[in-house]
Formats: C-alpha cells, structure tokens, sequence
C-alpha cells in the first residue's frame, strides 16, 4: 500500500502480554485510542516514518521490536521539530524516561535535516535518544493537528498525546504504573 512515499517502519506496538492499562489513570494530554483510531499507527506492525534521505528503512533496523529484557516497556514515539519550542522542552523529559528505563522513547523528527535536529539534540544535552525523520505530510496521514505529539503503545493500548508534556509526574506515574 504506497500512499505517499514515506512508508517506513516505525510507531511498533512492542509491550507483550496482560496489560493493567485500565487500572492506570491516563494523563493529559493523553487519551486512550479507540481500536479504529489506533489502526491508523499499527499496520501490520509497522507505521509512517522516513529516513533523513527519505529512503525506506528496513524493519530491521534500529526501531524494530525491542529485545526481550525491554518488552515490558511502554514505546513512547515523540514526534518533535526544532523550530517547535515546546518540543524541545520536553526532550529532556522523555530522556529521563527512556535512561530510568520508564519508557522506550523513540524521537521521529518533522521536516528538518538532520544536522539541524542533531545540533538541537547536542544543545539540549539530550545525547542517549536517536531522531528518525519524516516529511510534514506524515502529520495529516496520522491525524496529528500539532506538534509536539507522542503516541505510546502498550499492550494492546495506544495512546495519543498532542500538546506539550506539561504534568511530568502524572505522566511518568501512569507509565510506570503500565509497567506493572
């Protein structure tokens, strides 16, 4: 299916087994995604995304399922750009949570080049997170209305934020509680 020509491998629903997600409160500016909406993010296990070149990038790369130790995790995909000022204020946040091993964060960069998003990266001191890259289009395809936006997958549960990460202890609560 070649929509337009960002189809990569990406946004993988990676957490395994029983999920206590119903238990968890979900924070602003989450909500839980009906199983229509979260089709949009999971197809066939893989979702929209492009390399800086804008050419495809194999499922096996670096952003394919997690390895045994980590499926626990809640995947959090961060999509950010660096002209977007909230955005990079919550890259530190989502830093902390994949170090502290909360969340397994992937960053997916819109629009910009990657020496642009790798020096904003270097500036902020985030340096243990990776940006893959992806064209604006990618917004509309998924039904974004904004940056900054995060999906997380857990289970069978996906989740759409959009809007900064403003209440981090909520945030950080509520995926530590989809650990349990």
């Amino acid at each position: 299916m070649k929509k337009s020509a960002i189809v990569v491998a990406l946004f993988i629903n990676v957490a395994m087994g029983v999920t206590n997600a119903k238990e968890c409160s979900v924070p602003a500016p989450f909500r839980a995604l009906t199983a229509e909406e979260a089709s949009r993010y999971q197809d066939g296990k893989r979702l929209l995304a492009t390399s800086a070149a804008q050419q495809p990038i194999q499922q096996s790369t670096a952003l394919s399922k997690p390895t045994a130790l980590d499926t626990h995790l809640p995947r959090v995909v961060n999509l950010w750009a660096t002209w977007c000022e909230p955005c990079r204020r919550e890259l530190p946040f989502l830093q902390l949570l994949n170090d502290n091993k909360v969340a397994d964060v992937q960053l997916l960069n819109i629009e910009d080049g990657p020496e642009d998003a790798e020096k904003v990266l270097a500036t902020i001191k985030v340096t243990t997170l990776k940006t893959r890259y992806a064209k604006m289009e990618l917004l509309d395809e998924l039904d974004i209305q904004g940056l900054p936006a995060s999906v997380v997958f857990h289970g069978n549960k996906t989740y759409l934020g959009v809007g900064v990460l403003k209440h981090e202890a909520r945030i950080s609560d509520w995926l530590h509680c989809l650990n349990q």
